[in-house]
């Protein structure tokens, strides 16, 4: 049995395509824009940042309020940076112990100064995205901003530094005298 298909049914079909086409491209154009924020997320431990977001959370209840005499609670200020530096110095230690501990099961020379500089990279990866989200830099005017050039331009240059920097490090060489 055949059938037949009009021009009527063409044109359906054709503007189905062309919905579906656009509707990918949306999504694509969504997913580049996330992929940066991922990118950089995969730098950051897990740990970490399921420390820091509820953390936040639990902050929140502190937030300034005005109080029946007028005056303020600063306490959310001093909560939310000190959770900043817990998570920025948590994630400098936990990623030089877990990389440490990683790369000797894997017999790779130079343990502890690869360590360090994965521990730097995501210690400035967590600032990053720490500085994109808010958290204690939600006074700074345009904080999202440079948190979002400061997460492109870290995606950017990181694999160049990453991939450039010797091991070992250069002035580690030097013998004491």
């Amino acid at each position: 049995m055949r059938t037949a298909l009009s021009k009527t049914d063409l044109k359906a079909v054709k503007q189905d395509e062309i919905a579906m086409l656009a509707e990918s491209e949306k999504e694509a154009a969504k997913t580049e824009a996330q992929s940066y924020t991922e990118q950089i997320l995969k730098y950051i431990p897990a740990e970490v940042v399921a420390f820091y977001i509820p953390a936040l959370g639990a902050a929140a209840a502190l937030k300034p309020t005005t109080t029946g005499t007028g005056t303020t609670s600063s306490a959310y200020g001093y909560v939310v940076w000190l959770i900043f530096l817990l998570a920025l110095v948590g994630t400098f230690i936990y990623t030089h112990k877990n990389s440490k501990t990683e790369l000797k099961q894997k017999k790779i020379d130079n343990v502890g100064q690869r360590s360090l500089l994965k521990a730097a990279i995501s210690t400035l990866a967590f600032l990053f995205w720490a500085l994109y989200l808010g958290g204690p830099f939600v006074g700074i005017e345009g904080y999202a901003t440079y948190g979002t050039l400061a997460i492109l331009g870290f995606t950017f240059f990181t694999p160049a530094i990453y991939d450039s920097v010797p091991i070992p490090f250069p002035s580690l060489l030097r013998k004491p005298k």
